[in-house]
């Protein structure tokens, strides 16, 4: 079983960095199961690589860069980083105000700016921001660049890296995404930082270790339901530390047993794939991989592995 698993997981690593192959297994789906569909996300990581391929594309003759926000700055800022350029928002630029430092001086005639953002589809924010911009003074030669762009966004950018289908996966909108969404997340290595190993053996460091958890990812929208493998005694703990990091959410489903000796993978899986089915998400957050994965394939419910930064679907 193990060694099967860990097959799997091989393969679908494979997919993530060869789309070639994830496609041309989706092509046999309907005689090899396994593993199911997967789509990719992108991470903080990935952004920054693909950004510095991006800007080998962009010429260096710019006299400002200006990042749409929020995402946009992100991408923005390794652009004009790499480039020795001042930054600044469409905002702020109109109001006269540039980013600057010791070794990067606000320029005092600007002809060329390049405004740019993390992701194009619709091309609204690159519009909205240009005619800001260009009523501020009419007079500027704007180029725009992204990092990703649908098929149909890439006719309103100069400068592209990626072209993927709509509802791509980010990893730096995750946190204010599924306004809409009626999504249940997991606890420890989601909401806060995993557990150190060796800390659950002895329960006065692990209850001092839940008391101080850091968040890691909260959302700023209602979670439906929190479905942890935590144990019920340590609700009052659980719902303090909620509480204390503002995290907003309706029901909190903890692991009913006596103590972690009797929890095993199959044991919390279990609890999870039930909770799921009664909560009836339309989207669930898990960190362990093998969880995600056994609970994909048993609920039928879009899993988002937070370890692996891939969407099970």
């Amino acid at each position: 079983m193990e060694r099967k698993y860990l097959l799997k997981r091989f393969v679908i690593k494979k997919c993530i960095k060869h789309p070639r192959l994830f496609n041309l297994i989706k092509k046999f789906r309907k005689v090899v199961q396994d593993p199911n569909v997967f789509s990719i996300a992108i991470s903080y990581e990935e952004a920054a690589m693909y950004t510095k391929q991006l800007a080998k594309k962009i010429p260096n003759n710019f006299d400002v860069i200006i990042g749409i926000p929020r995402s946009g700055i992100f991408i923005a800022d390794i652009l004009a980083t790499k480039f020795g350029r001042p930054l600044t928002t469409p905002d702020l630029f109109v109001d006269g105000k540039i980013w600057e430092s010791s070794l990067i001086k606000k320029p005092k005639n600007i002809q060329r700016v390049l405004l740019v953002d993390d992701s194009a589809s619709s091309g609204k924010a690159l519009d909205e921001a240009t005619k800001k911009i260009l009523r501020y003074n009419p007079k500027l030669t704007i180029k725009k660049a992204v990092l990703i762009s649908t098929p149909n966004g890439k006719k309103y950018v100069d400068y592209v890296q990626l072209i993927k289908k709509p509802k791509h996966l980010l990893e730096w909108q995750l946190i204010q995404n599924f306004k809409l969404t009626k999504f249940s997340v997991d606890f420890d290595g989601v909401l806060c930082e995993d557990c150190p190993r060796g800390v659950g053996l002895i329960e006065e460091e692990y209850i001092e270790w839940m008391k101080n958890a850091k968040p890691f990812m909260i959302p700023i929208n209602e979670i439906d339901t929190i479905i942890t493998s935590r144990l019920e005694k340590y609700r009052d703990i659980t719902e303090k530390w909620l509480k204390e990091n503002n995290c907003k959410y309706k029901k909190l489903k903890m692991i009913n047993l006596k103590s972690d000796y009797k929890k095993n993978l199959n044991t919390v899986i279990s609890f999870k794939v039930n909770a799921i089915k009664e909560s009836k998400p339309e989207l669930f957050w898990e960190s362990n991989f093998r969880e995600a994965y056994e609970i994909n394939k048993k609920t039928k419910v879009p899993v988002l592995c937070t370890d692996e930064m891939v969407f099970l679907k």
